[in-house]
């Protein structure tokens, strides 16, 4: 997954590089300033909107605003909840 500043569109092509590029997001990115992917969703942070905004990874629909309102934003991370029951289990 990328980000084409130049077009405002996210972007993205398969792991193996096959079925060449597809746009997943073509209307509302303004200026994304971080993409993120966990599970099925695709995150954007976008500084100019000041909003971090989430759409299904394959498809690009359900688009949801996560927050708004957030000043001066510069990178997005995603990272999985972990497990707390495992996380005792081995806490290496």
């Amino acid at each position: 997954y990328w980000a084409d500043i130049i077009n405002k569109r996210l972007k993205a092509i398969s792991g193996d590089g096959t079925g060449g590029r597809r746009v997943v997001v073509s209307e509302g990115v303004v200026e994304p300033v971080g993409l993120a992917v966990e599970g099925m969703w695709l995150y954007w942070a976008d500084r100019d909107q000041a909003m971090i905004v989430r759409v299904d990874k394959m498809t690009g629909t359900q688009r949801q605003v996560v927050l708004s309102k957030v000043a001066r934003l510069s990178s997005l991370t995603g990272v999985a909840r972990l497990d707390l029951e495992k996380v005792k289990d081995n806490p290496c």
